[in-house]
């Protein structure tokens, strides 16, 4: 499959959407809840990311790349990768600041084509670019397939990412 990878504004946001949804109905399946907290309904976090990705990319700190078959009619992304600059962790010396990939996404039918590992050497690249020395990303608990892609390319698990309801956790961190 043959594809160009562009750059995307927030005005260009749409470009994302299906593929996008797909990866939320995915994570969706793979992880119900996160803790207490469920899934938002598509079209609230299609809404609710479109605003989002518009406050990420203004500060400058931010950069989407889509992978499109099509440069001239480029009107539906195969995928894309959102990736951010952030400070670096206090306890562990990665760097005083850190690239974060903050959404990949392939659609189904374009995957294992290479679009996935495109889009990573393309946003690890623009880390490089900006002096950064190390990355990170997440992933819910049972998307499994992006723990493989991911090892793949030489990553390794770093931490456990711990989510809790105030009301229900209040009453046992106070002791008996």
């Amino acid at each position: 499959m043959e594809f160009e990878l562009i750059e995307i504004a927030p005005d260009r946001v749409e470009l994302l959407r299906d593929a996008l949804i797909e990866l939320h109905r995915h994570e969706s399946a793979v992880q119900p809840t996160l803790g207490h907290a469920p899934a938002r309904a598509d079209d609230d976090y299609w809404r609710l990311y479109a605003a989002r990705f518009a406050e990420w990319h203004a500060s400058g700190n931010g950069f989407c790349l889509a992978a499109v078959a099509d440069r001239e009619n480029n009107d539906e992304a195969l995928g894309f990768v959102f990736a951010v600059e952030r400070q670096g962790d206090t306890a562990y010396d990665a760097g005083e600041r850190i690239g974060y990939v903050e959404e990949l996404a392939v659609l189904e039918q374009a995957r294992h084509k290479g679009i996935g590992r495109a889009l990573m050497a393309a946003a690890i690249e623009r880390f490089r670019e900006r002096g950064l020395a190390s990355f990170k990303l997440s992933t819910v608990p049972g998307n499994d397939d992006a723990r493989a892609f991911y090892s793949a390319l030489g990553m390794a698990p770093a931490a456990n990412l711990m989510i809790g309801r105030v009301d229900a956790v209040i009453d046992r961190a106070k002791g008996p």
